[in-house]
């Protein structure tokens, strides 16, 4: 349900953002809700996650507007514990990816020093988009 609610407020920003944009979670207005101490985990573990969920899906993605997500989530085993007692891993959704390279660029650009610490939604020249973010396991 957290992912469908995440798509469809993406989904909605991404129609007034411009190409080559990112938006990162939380929303502008919305509450933080993934522990401080995930949220500070190293850049490496979310690109190493990222690196592992983009080697699981099927490219060229799909560009169709009935099927065009498919997504992947990280593993319960290999999620990391938060002050909160739940598992975080991350999770990532493409539509119109063309490469395994592009999905680990795209990631680091949302999850790389510098950028959005929980995550976000990229959005390049349509139709590609790329949702990368921390989410929680169980």
């Amino acid at each position: 349900m957290q992912f469908t609610t995440a798509i469809f407020t993406s989904l909605a920003l991404a129609l007034s953002a411009r190409a080559d944009q990112a938006i990162c979670f939380p929303l502008p207005g919305q509450p933080q809700t993934i522990p401080q101490n995930i949220l500070d985990l190293d850049v490496s573990i979310k690109l190493n996650w990222a690196a592992t969920l983009c080697s699981q899906l099927v490219f060229p993605s799909p560009t169709d507007q009935g099927n065009g997500i498919q997504s992947a989530t990280t593993a319960l085993t290999d999620g990391i514990l938060g002050d909160d007692g739940k598992l975080y891993g991350l999770e990532v959704a493409l539509h119109a990816i063309r490469t395994e390279d592009n999905c680990n660029v795209n990631a680091n650009a949302m999850l790389g020093s510098a950028s959005c610490p929980g995550g976000g939604l990229l959005t390049l020249s349509t139709p590609f988009e790329q949702w990368s973010y921390i989410t929680a396991l169980n």
